[in-house]
């Protein structure tokens, strides 16, 4: 449930167990939102999220999950609860602790309850929806609007094979752009125009435009890709590298799987140097040494691009073989330290941290 909220002030204190649904719901109300947009809202609990630490398409605008918690209280190892922060959000005292149990999967601590900054519901919403007949195109216009003054709420790209999957973005072309606004009725024209114009001097297909109502349903979705079981893949990974390097990236993933029988499907945040590639099993079936082979040929590429990959969705015996976190050769020591510190028995989700897979 959520323990105090106060609207002024613009912070919440919720137990972990709500469901993230139910707390938008509740905070709504009041005209103000928690700025995250994880996977599967609607089952997802607060604390479960925290510990996964996976953001969506909002963290563009409203950065990640670390950046909305003010304050944890958390039950150790020894079952003793421990209180970092406070509930407000210009709590400058002590370090923030919070910080190693978001995306910690539980290892470090068990989150019973954490201090959120909220933010205002903007005004009004659209959606705007780019057909490209190109991968450049699509991306030059998505880094263009990345790089000018414009502030939309998120910049994803996608291309067939996943819109196929989603089936809530009706497109005709290889490579969709997706652009979400919010704010004031006269800011929000002014914005639409400024990203038409942009979009119209690259090399699109067609372009439509949604309101918040019918918007809301895709943006779930490409929250949700990778995750519900319509869309969740064979193989999955999460690709994190710098902006710039995503479209050579990309290309270089569709060169290598080109005549692979598993074509990726491909959602890709450029604002936040985000790519979830998907490979679906087809009628041929794979072998264990085909997804093997892609994840390996995956962290190549991403190393080479001065970035990582998390493989996030994975068959159960390939799993039990590979190393699911990438190269974390330097951060090893430091990470180790803190389980020992924080868990020295092993007593917490044994198996999930990052030296045990």
């Amino acid at each position: 449930k959520i323990i105090d909220h106060t609207p002024g002030d613009l912070t919440a204190t919720v137990q972990a167990g709500i469901t993230i649904s139910t707390l938008q719901e509740s905070l709504g109300k009041h005209g103000q939102f928690l700025a995250i947009d994880p996977p599967l809202a609607n089952r997802a609990t607060l604390g479960g999220t925290l510990a996964v630490g996976t953001s969506g398409p909002f963290k563009w605008q409203y950065g990640s999950l670390r950046d909305t918690v003010i304050g944890m209280k958390i039950i150790n190892a020894s079952g003793i609860l421990t209180k970092s922060g406070g509930q407000v959000v210009k709590n400058v005292s002590g370090y923030d602790m919070s910080r190693l149990h978001i995306g910690g999967l539980g290892t470090l601590g068990i989150i019973a309850e954490a201090s959120l900054k909220l933010t205002p519901l903007p005004m009004r919403e659209a959606t705007l929806i780019s057909d490209f007949t190109s991968l450049s195109s699509c991306f030059n216009t998505a880094l263009e609007i990345f790089k000018s003054s414009l502030m939309p709420l998120a910049i994803t790209v996608t291309n067939s094979e996943a819109n196929s999957k989603m089936r809530s973005i009706e497109s005709l072309g290889p490579w969709t752009l997706l652009v979400r606004l919010g704010g004031r009725p006269l800011t929000l024209q002014r914005t639409l125009s400024d990203i038409r114009n942009m979009i119209h001097n690259n090399d699109f297909s067609q372009e439509t435009i949604i309101d918040s109502d019918s918007s809301t349903s895709v943006w779930k979705s490409l929250s949700d890709f990778g995750w519900d079981k319509r869309t969740q893949p064979t193989l999955g990974i999460r690709v994190n590298v710098l902006p710039s390097t995503i479209p050579s990236l990309i290309k270089s993933f569709l060169r290598l799987y080109g005549k692979n029988r598993m074509p990726p499907a491909i959602v890709a945040h450029p604002a936040h140097g985000t790519i979830l590639v998907s490979w679906f099993t087809n009628d041929h079936g794979e072998t264990d040494d085909t997804i093997d082979n892609l994840i390996e040929k995956a962290k190549t590429l991403a190393s080479q691009s001065g970035g990582n990959i998390v493989v996030e969705n994975v068959p159960i015996s390939t799993k039990s073989r590979i190393d699911v976190w990438g190269n974390i050769d330097r951060p090893q020591s430091v990470v180790q330290g803190l389980k020992t510190q924080y868990d020295p028995n092993g007593l917490l989700n044994p198996g999930r941290f990052v030296s045990d897979s």
